[in-house]
């Protein structure tokens, strides 16, 4: 197959073929060069593309735990934001509720984000469901 394959690459150098140029002989022997694959090769690539195949399930089944769990641990954090971007509470008005919370509370944000964001919840008035 080399050999014959060496062969063709003379012939289209005699017949002034250039394959950079010609991108349909090029995907074209491409083509050719997927179909004279060994039966063997053929088994061991669906193999190995079942098992990828296994480890981007496993991994994207992995990120949805994980999106989950992360949006119950910042119910406060999200409704939050969503009051604050809702156009219900001017920035000012954020910015004075913040301040009061932090003045009350300082190390509260770092410590324990969700009591943070519920405690501002609370002073704005926000219902919690």
């Amino acid at each position: 197959m080399r050999e014959k394959y060496e062969r063709h690459l003379l012939k289209m150098a005699r017949l002034g073929i250039s394959m950079a140029r010609q991108h349909s002989l090029k995907n074209r022997l491409r083509q050719i060069k997927r179909w004279v694959v060994s039966p063997e090769l053929r088994g061991e690539k669906a193999r190995t593309e079942a098992d990828i195949g296994e480890i981007l399930e496993e991994q994207a089944r992995k990120v949805r735990q994980l999106r989950d769990n992360g949006s119950k641990m910042n119910h406060h954090r999200n409704a939050w934001w969503r009051w604050v971007a809702s156009g219900q509470c001017t920035k000012v008005q954020q910015m004075q509720i913040e301040g009061a919370v932090n003045a009350e509370h300082p190390a509260l944000l770092a410590s324990d984000a969700e009591t943070y964001y519920r405690l501002l919840l609370e002073r704005a008035g926000v219902p919690l469901s």
